[in-house]
């Protein structure tokens, strides 16, 4: 039986787990110079915008020590994922902190592995982005620091874990389009694909 919180049960393709949100949140300014264990993070809107609260939201002694630090951490963001590329370069643009993405085809795994083997290091990731087995193996293995970010009154409830220990920001559907002229039909499952009318 699972807990109606495990990110495994909700079927997302990626989990932003613990610190908040990348597109210019609290939660990775707050990553910032952290002795902390490192915390996963992330959350992403289209065009390089906020998920949520503006910059006036975020508590101005967090946007100091982030400025004092100079840069976060990142890992295995590729600017052709969730716009990544946008969402980091408005950062850069709101908070003056630049940035350093450390492998950025790397997998949920390298992030974990990068998370342990480079604690307490300069170089350690400040914030994360992992796949929902990854956040849940985490958050058990003690790895990420709770933190509720500045826009957690408007996270889903199912989006968000009630401690603070990630937090989920996209995730992936697979749909089926059809065009009902040509097909004849509609496709009820994977398996009525075989059809040879589906064919091309």
């Amino acid at each position: 039986m699972t807990h109606p919180q495990d990110p495994r049960t909700l079927g997302r393709r990626k989990f932003i787990v613990s610190m908040g949100a990348v597109a210019l949140t609290p939660a990775l300014l707050a990553a910032c110079g952290s002795d902390k264990k490192a915390t996963p993070a992330g959350g992403t809107t289209a065009a390089g915008g906020t998920t949520g609260a503006a910059a006036g939201a975020i508590d101005a002694a967090i946007i100091a020590a982030a400025k004092k630090e100079g840069k976060i951490n990142l890992i295995a963001l590729p600017d052709s994922w969730a716009n990544y590329k946008g969402v980091l370069a408005g950062y850069k643009t709101t908070y003056g902190i630049d940035f350093n993405v450390a492998n950025p085809e790397g997998t949920s795994a390298d992030e974990v592995k990068a998370v342990e083997t480079l604690k307490g290091q300069p170089t350690q990731p400040d914030s994360i982005d992992v796949g929902p087995s990854f956040a849940y193996d985490g958050v058990k293995s003690g790895l990420f620091t709770k933190y509720k970010v500045s826009t957690w009154d408007d996270i889903p409830t199912d989006m968000k874990d009630p401690d603070g220990a990630w937090i989920g920001a996209y995730y992936g559907i697979i749909a089926i389009g059809v065009n009902e002229k040509l097909a004849g039909g509609v496709p009820k499952s994977f398996k009525d694909l075989e059809d040879i009318k589906y064919k091309g």
